[in-house]
């Protein structure tokens, strides 16, 4: 999971296509390679922008399915 804040010093920025870019130096501290993808989640009331790896949301919803599932896989 990858917390975003606004900052003036910031280490990430919007390119013209919409999209988030991290540095490196970022991306290497987050285990995340050039162009994976994250669902975006945010929270205006705070104005904090949570990314989720499509990797960690596998595994939150496999463990969401055996809880639903009572304990089943699916």
């Amino acid at each position: 999971m990858i917390n975003v804040r606004v900052a003036g010093e910031g280490r990430c920025r919007v390119d013209s296509r919409g999209y988030l870019v991290f540095t490196l130096s970022v991306r290497r501290w987050c285990r995340l390679a050039a162009g994976d993808r994250l669902l975006l989640v945010a929270d205006h009331r705070t104005a904090v922008l949570t990314g989720y790896p499509l990797p960690v949301l596998d595994r939150l919803l496999d463990a969401t399915s055996v809880i639903a599932n009572g304990g089943d896989r699916a």
